[in-house]
């Protein structure tokens, strides 16, 4: 099949060209995507006991900076609790959950694209088997069916085909792609939701780490 797919760029099938573009772009937005997600992600149990010292004895300040210091989405949620250090819990939290937001869709920017590729790919596909079939067709209308021989009519339906193949190729692994990436954002949110009350609760002092 691959040797087809090749033969089909070379000879210029724009919908064969077309399924390869979405393939590629599906790469690269899964794996701009995962590393984004890398990027983000932060040790919470690490930072809760890095940050304990500093908010016991009150040195807010020190706590900020070593928040500035560190990279990714959590150190900017415990930044905006850190900000309204003092006033009510609610406020705190609302503070938290905004910048939470803000942090989640930057995450989660360009990651539904893989399920519009998804849904494009096997279309593009379809749409190749059926201008094949139509240009199969034409031709056997055209040199008159019994002019045309059983291989040639072979060839055209297994070309036609091809696009279909081409397009399922491509959607089945960017489907598995999507979900995965959907399912590490969403335990990811969650773990910013807990680590967010636990930090609440340390600078309240209601709990240690």
């Amino acid at each position: 099949m691959w040797e087809l797919i090749k033969s089909a760029i070379v000879e210029g099938n724009p919908i064969i060209f077309l399924i390869f573009l979405t393939s590629f772009l599906a790469v690269f937005f899964f794996v701009e995507r995962w590393l984004t997600l890398q990027r983000a992600a932060v040790d919470g149990e690490g930072l809760l006991l890095r940050l304990s010292p500093f908010i016991e004895r009150g040195a807010f300040g020190e706590a900020y900076h070593l928040l500035e210091e560190t990279a990714g989405a959590l150190p900017s949620v415990f930044k905006a609790a850190l900000l309204k250090q003092g006033e009510e819990r609610g406020e705190m939290m609302a503070a938290m959950e905004l910048q939470a937001m803000v942090e989640m869709g930057a995450i989660e920017r360009h990651a539904n694209l893989l399920s519009v590729i998804a849904h494009i790919a096997p279309l593009l596909g379809l749409l190749g088997t059926v201008l094949g079939f139509i240009d199969a067709f034409g031709e056997m209308r055209l040199s008159g069916l019994l002019d045309t021989s059983a291989s040639k009519i072979g060839e055209a339906m297994e070309s036609a085909l091809l696009t279909t193949a081409a397009g399922l190729a491509v959607a089945i692994p960017t489907v598995f792609g999507y979900n995965l990436l959907v399912s590490k954002i969403t335990s990811f949110g969650l773990e910013l939701e807990s680590f967010s009350r636990r930090f609440v609760d340390l600078l309240q002092g209601k709990r240690g780490v």
